[in-house]
């Protein structure tokens, strides 16, 4: 048990925006980064998370996982005030993530719960995550006949 992470990483990325129209902006981009375990899920030793009677015990054997992003977004401002509507959409897939589990003490087989230790293991498959935003930014203007000032 090492609990040591020493590694060098070329990580690139790649990003364009176009914009086809007066107040429509396109973008695209693409990266590669790391999810880095933090001291918490390395320490090996025991936390108990305040408010709560969870126990907590780190893994000094977590790597690092490897992580490529896509993203996309389409908005639209106009207005003299910056109003905007704007579509996100995003994909990662994420190399042995970390992951965490319950394990149970060995050496307390009676105290229900109170045995239950929560730590970290790199899962060794692959995670995907997607998911899409829907933004809209409008100026309170039309409030000024009322003497309001946003």
């Amino acid at each position: 048990i090492n609990g040591e992470i020493d590694e060098d990483k070329v990580l690139p990325s790649a990003g364009l925006t176009y914009r086809p129209l007066e107040g429509v902006t396109m973008r695209a981009s693409y990266s590669q980064t790391v999810a880095r375990p933090s001291f918490r899920e390395m320490g090996y030793y025991v936390t108990v998370q305040p408010g709560t009677d969870e126990r907590t015990v780190g893994n000094p054997q977590l790597g690092i996982s490897e992580v490529e992003s896509y993203d996309a977004r389409v908005e639209y401002v106009f207005g003299d005030l910056g109003d905007l509507v704007a579509y996100s959409a995003f994909y990662k897939v994420i190399d042995d993530p970390i992951e965490s589990t319950f394990v149970r003490n060995p050496l307390d087989r009676d105290s229900g719960s109170a045995a239950l230790f929560r730590t970290f293991f790199n899962n060794p498959s692959t995670a995907r995550l997607w998911g899409i935003e829907v933004e809209a930014r409008k100026h309170f203007d039309f409030f000024e006949w009322l003497g309001l000032d946003f």
